[in-house]
């Protein structure tokens, strides 16, 4: 009897072993950066804000931030914002995340759908993911996780939500860079790579489906070329800048 449950308990603890390691941590972040708030690494946040930059482009255009949404007869329908503004917390210290947008207004949001104003879910979180040096001239290249939006028109004619499966069960990424010279946060998610799609989708003029794949860039020009939108981002108690890498 005494060997039998010993060998039981020895099963046990190897297959949660095994499970561990399979599955690995829930809710996994990026790696930590050690990261200067006004040349002060010491841990802390501090409130930042988040204003989108005008887009230079030929045709000229208003928009700041433009989202795409490819249906299923192979239609890029389009629509954009032409005022963004955010709330955000900047992590000093050793840190994961580097930047936190908390809450955001946009503005001028017009389509084919009419007026169109997107509402964000939840606080979006930017992680680097590229080495970087103590200058504070990097150009930091990483991603912005758990994105998610809610887009509702005023008539109630037009909702859908933006995540990151085609059943909006996951957050989405967007591919993004920080320059540290300028403080300029900037997204492209271009040529519908497969992290955003569109979910909960009703009324719309038929014009978008559910399962249909999404961006969201700055403008993308007559000619081609898709430009990214930017974010300037003031901190009070000074720029960011990632010292050093994991």
């Amino acid at each position: 009897m005494q060997v039998r449950m010993l060998t039981t308990r020895s099963i046990a603890a190897t297959s949660a072993l095994c499970i561990a390691a399979i599955v690995g941590p829930a809710q996994a972040t990026g790696s930590a950066y050690t990261v200067a708030v006004g040349g002060d690494t010491a841990p802390g946040s501090h409130p930042a804000t988040l204003t989108a930059d005008p887009i230079v482009s030929t045709p000229a255009t208003t928009r700041r931030v433009e989202f795409r949404v490819r249906n299923k007869a192979g239609t890029v329908v389009r629509w954009g914002c032409t005022s963004i503004t955010g709330s955000a917390i900047a992590h000093a210290g050793t840190v994961p995340d580097v930047l936190d947008l908390v809450s955001s207004s946009w503005q001028g949001c017009t389509g084919p759908f009419g007026a169109l104003p997107p509402s964000q879910v939840g606080t979006w979180t930017f992680r680097s993911t590229s080495p970087v040096t103590p200058s504070s001239t990097d150009v930091v290249s990483g991603q912005i996780d758990t994105v998610r939006l809610h887009f509702e028109s005023p008539t109630g004619g037009c909702r859908f939500d933006l995540a990151g499966d085609p059943a909006g069960t996951v957050p989405g990424t967007l591919p993004a860079t920080f320059d540290e010279s300028t403080q300029k946060l900037a997204i492209k998610e271009g040529g519908f790579a497969g992290n955003l799609y569109v979910s909960g989708v009703w009324g719309c003029l038929g014009q978008v489906q559910n399962g249909n794949p999404a961006d969201i860039v700055g403008f993308a020009t007559p000619a081609g070329p898709i430009l990214p939108a930017t974010f300037s981002v003031s901190v009070p108690g000074g720029p960011i800048n990632l010292v050093s890498s994991p």
